[in-house]
């Protein structure tokens, strides 16, 4: 009797599971999303040991793509960005819990 390992990634931007390995995945990317406190010096260092919220989720390729955060070839029906770097990443900051006001 043999036994199969089988990873499960549910994405967090369409919400959809793929399984792997998997034949007609869409291409997935980790993205990590950290959050650090700027200090008085006006810096904020991530590979310092002191606190840090750290999250890792899941997004399609797509998805970067349509923020501009990945190249895609370019078409001559392209469409403007669908939603712009800035608007992806306060989006995906509400994954670990942080709500930006203006």
């Amino acid at each position: 009797m043999s036994s199969k390992s089988v990873v499960r990634i549910t994405t967090e931007d369409t919400k959809k599971t793929y399984e792997f390995p998997g034949l007609d995945n869409p291409q997935l990317w980790a993205v990590r999303l950290q959050i650090k406190c700027v200090e008085s010096g006006g810096l904020a260092h991530f590979s310092s040991p002191s606190f840090c919220t750290e999250r890792i989720i899941h997004v399609e390729r797509e998805t970067l793509a349509n923020a501009g955060l990945m190249a895609r070839p370019v078409k001559k029906e392209d469409k403007p960005l669908e939603e712009t770097a800035e608007d992806l990443t306060l989006r995906l900051l509400e994954h670990v819990g942080v709500y930006p006001v203006e």
